[in-house]
C-alpha cells in the first residue's frame, strides 16, 4: 500500500516535474488506486476473473483503471439496495 512517505515522495517529484496540484493530485489517486493490485485478496479476486497472472502485463493506468471501475461497481451496488 501507499504509505506517508511514498505520497510526500510522489507530490515533490510531480511540483519538481512542473505539475500543477490538480495533475499531482489526480496522478496520485491513479497511483493509489494502482497499488490495490498489492492486496492479496484484491489480486486474488482479480485472478479468479480473468485468469491467473492476468495481471503482470498491465501497466499502473490499466490497473488503476480496473480498481477504479471496480470501487465504482460497489458503490453503485450499495446505493442501489
Amino acid at each position: 500500500m501507499i504509505t506517508e512517505n511514498y505520497k510526500e515522495g510522489f507530490i515533490e517529484q510531480c511540483l519538481d516535474a512542473g505539475l500543477d496540484r490538480i495533475q499531482t493530485e489526480e496522478l496520485l489517486k491513479k497511483a493509489t488506486f494502482a497499488s490495490g493490485f498489492e492486496d492479496p485478496n484484491f489480486l486474488e479476486g482479480f485472478e479468479n476473473v480473468h485468469g491467473k497472472e492476468a495481471a503482470i502485463g498491465l501497466s499502473p493506468l490499466e490497473k488503476a483503471k480496473i480498481v477504479e471501475d471496480a470501487l465504482a461497481n460497489m458503490v453503485n451496488k450499495s446505493g442501489q439496495e
